[in-house]
């Protein structure tokens, strides 16, 4: 897989992140699944409309990017804004992207 063929993936919901040697990087992924059930959201009293429940494709596979070298990256939590999960990686070479069997994941 190239790394702009996951670029055009819609719904892809970040895993977590691994170091497997000094100055290398390893990042998942997996694709998630959007309800088609309306669920009103509610803060406080106030209804602000429907929203969908998204959660992980646990049929889909994990995609793993790896970077052998990197300058630096920071993480953006969805969690605690309004932005979506923003991931910045500095690397002076291309990423190798693959998908991985959960076998494989689990000896990580």
């Amino acid at each position: 897989m190239e790394y702009k063929e996951l670029m055009e993936y819609k719904g892809i919901f970040f895993l977590g992140l691994i170091e497997p040697a000094e100055n290398s990087l390893r990042l998942f992924f997996r694709r998630s699944i959007t309800s088609s059930t309306p669920e009103p959201i509610l803060i406080g009293d106030n209804n602000i409309g429907d929203g969908y429940a998204v959660t992980i494709d646990e049929k889909s596979p994990v995609i793993q990017i790896d970077f052998n070298s990197y300058v630096g990256y920071s993480v953006l939590n969805e969690s605690f804004t309004v932005w979506d999960d923003i991931v910045n990686i500095v690397s002076t070479e291309k990423p190798v992207v693959m998908e991985v069997s959960r076998e494989k994941l689990r000896k990580c």
